[in-house]
């Protein structure tokens, strides 16, 4: 909601904030939880223009989903998108553009080691 994730029951009781956000400055997108349910790997948004070279800044976070504490942050020139969990749940893998924005490219995080 407004850039910031939330995790629950099934019902919608036991709510969590995964992460915080201010819509107009910080927001959070693409939630993917790994194979075990044990992390959630989403992107970080920070700025008034998506993939602006002046104001914005992209991050991978990997948190852990029963308490939210991070694993893993890195900062990626443009916005991740895509992500996709190995089966063994060691690796989130993702696209992000090129500086040209003309083509995308792969990229494998170990997150867990």
């Amino acid at each position: 909601r407004d850039g910031g994730l939330v995790t629950c029951a099934p019902d919608g009781s036991e709510r969590a904030v995964v992460a915080f956000a201010n819509r107009d400055i910080v927001r959070h997108t693409q939630p993917t939880w790994s194979p075990s349910g044990d992390y959630i790997a989403f992107s970080e948004y920070t700025g008034t223009v998506i993939n602006s070279p002046i104001d914005s800044t992209h991050h991978v976070v990997v948190v852990q989903a029963r308490d939210a504490a991070e694993v893993c942050r890195l900062r990626v020139p443009f916005a991740p998108y895509f992500y996709q969990w190995s089966e063994c749940g060691r690796r989130v893998l993702f696209l992000s553009n090129t500086a040209q924005a003309s083509s995308s490219s792969l990229v494998s995080l170990d997150v867990i080691t």
